[in-house]
């Protein structure tokens, strides 16, 4: 194999000059800059293969196909199984799944989802928050 010299040449991210101390098939001048081609490549890679990641993902999370989602979001009405509002434009209602069983529950906004996970999954915690927000606040004296 042939040995080229060192040649210099801007980094593709941030078009500095890459040093002489990196490998000579560097793009990048810096690890920084190597972990953010690589994120940047992830990101294009992805929304490029939108919905084949998802038909993986749905599969290997939760055994399910596009066609299966499809029509438990037709049953809830295309809303959220607790809030019954829309998801945002651009979003997905998620998967809710029970982590001990795995068996699917429904589909819930972002917001709902994360509140079940913040009660830990537990009924009687979210029964309790409901008690609270229905009580009055006590006067505060000061």
């Amino acid at each position: 194999m042939k040995n080229t010299p060192w040649k210099p040449r801007p980094c593709c991210i941030c078009n500095e000059q890459i040093p002489r101390t990196r490998s000579k098939r560097a793009t990048t001048c810096s690890d920084e800059c190597q972990k953010a081609r690589i994120a940047k490549y992830h990101r294009s890679y992805y929304s490029e293969n939108a919905d084949q990641w998802r038909t993986f993902d749905l599969g290997r999370k939760y055994g399910l196909t596009p066609e299966e989602y499809d029509r438990l979001l037709a049953a809830a009405g295309e809303r959220c199984a607790i809030c019954r509002r829309e998801p945002p434009a651009g979003k997905r209602l998620v998967v809710d799944h029970d982590h001990d069983t795995s068996a699917v529950r429904g589909l819930l906004c972002q917001n709902c989802n994360v509140m079940i996970g913040m009660a830990q999954e537990n009924p009687e915690t979210l029964a309790n928050a409901i008690v609270y927000l229905r009580t009055e606040a006590p006067e505060i004296t000061r």
